[in-house]
């Protein structure tokens, strides 16, 4: 069982590890230069494909692991663990989305068509892990005068007389 500042670690060195992979990625379809584009691409490509099931694996394992530990997480702090899930998240939407524009060289590289179920796969689990964690956090109850709660049936019965058509008296 990992406890939430492991939870916290854990997302937040997949999300770096996974931003150092694809930025050569980034910066190769951003610039399409022929000769440096094949090396760049091919060590990016190689190196993506070889996290991403590990990615998977991971996020299913904490998905599992936080269903089994809901008792003892309710009511927690995981703020800082639902920023990172959502970070590495929007990092493999980014490179879900950049999927297509590279699937012209998948010919070359056979790897990339793997990626598509995988990286679905991955962000759907991540977002039931963050759905999870969002149930699970903290929540602050706002507390609310006995004048706001006067106002509030004022303003209801004054509501309902209009939509009834009803005058004051």
């Amino acid at each position: 069982m990992l406890t939430i500042p492991q939870y916290d670690n854990l997302i937040q060195n997949q999300y770096q590890d996974a931003e150092k992979r694809t930025k050569d990625f980034r910066i190769v379809i951003h610039f399409d230069f022929q000769f440096f584009t094949r090396y760049f691409v091919a060590r990016a490509i190689r190196r993506i494909d070889a996290t991403l099931p590990t990615y998977l694996i991971k996020a299913k394992g904490l998905l599992a692991d936080l269903q089994s530990r809901e008792a003892e997480l309710s009511g927690s702090n995981l703020r800082a663990f639902i920023d990172h899930l959502d970070r590495f998240i929007n990092l493999l939407v980014y490179l879900r989305e950049k999927l297509p524009s590279i699937e012209d060289t998948s010919s070359a590289f056979p790897e990339i068509d793997n990626w598509k179920g995988i990286l679905t796969e991955t962000i759907e689990t991540l977002y039931a892990t963050m759905r999870l964690a969002k149930r699970y956090n903290l929540k602050t109850p706002r507390p609310v005068s006995d004048l706001a709660i006067e106002s509030s049936k004022r303003s209801l019965s004054s509501l309902q007389r209009t939509s009834y058509v009803r005058r004051a008296t």
